[in-house]
């Protein structure tokens, strides 16, 4: 039977259910989809993330994801490198473009809800996983809260010759957060109304006299 039309009747039979699974397909290209499921274990996680995240955070998403599953990139440099790269490749330069949330030295407990945390934010944090090294990834949406488990979007290096891969950290001690800046609403300004024409004194008092002889 055909692939898109099992597809199709598992939605009709979803649809009288209160929690609509959106097929993946709807939210991105047949090629998407087919590497995503094929090489990545966190796809329905991601793509539910990108469909939540803030407009600025979405795009972030977007283009990290076809940087790491489609482009496969490969650049100069390390994990903040890769993330810059992300930032500036969606239109969000390091100038003007994105908003800092957080700068503190390690060891300091930040003054940050991790709560708040929004999918496509930019973070720097203790990789306790790898000798508690500094590190820096794209956040996509939290695995376990409880646990600051999160889903990350991270960068081994360009030494190591491998694409940027999703992967669960540890984010208890994270000490730097930007976030991309949405574009600032155009206000218009008001159409101005034509002025009234002034009428001079003279022809207004010959205007009234015509009215009184009349």
């Amino acid at each position: 039977m055909n692939k898109k039309y099992l597809l199709l009747c598992l939605f009709l039979g979803l649809v009288g259910c209160e929690t609509v699974p959106v097929p993946i397909q709807a939210v991105i290209t047949e090629p998407d989809y087919n590497k995503l499921t094929r090489n990545n274990k966190y796809a329905k996680l991601l793509i539910a993330a990108e469909q939540k995240a803030p407009p600025s955070g979405k795009k972030v998403l977007e283009t990290g994801r076809k940087m790491a599953l489609l482009e496969q990139k490969i650049i100069k440099g390390g994990c903040w490198d890769y993330v810059n790269a992300v930032y500036e490749k969606a239109g969000f330069p390091i100038k003007g473009k994105r908003t800092v949330l957080l700068n503190v030295k390690k060891n300091v407990k930040p003054n940050f809800a991790l709560e708040n945390l929004q999918p496509g934010d930019f973070l720097s944090y203790i990789n306790h996983s790898y000798h508690n090294s500094e590190h820096s990834a794209i956040f996509v949406d939290w695995m376990d809260k409880e646990k600051n488990m999160a889903l990350m979007l991270s960068y081994a290096g360009e030494s190591r010759q491998e694409p940027a891969r999703y992967r669960p950290y540890d984010v208890s001690d994270i000490f730097y957060i930007a976030r991309a800046t949405p574009p600032k609403s155009v206000v218009l300004p008001a159409k101005k109304q034509p002025d009234k024409p002034v009428v001079a004194e003279s022809e207004q008092a010959e205007a009234e006299s015509d009215i009184e002889t009349d």
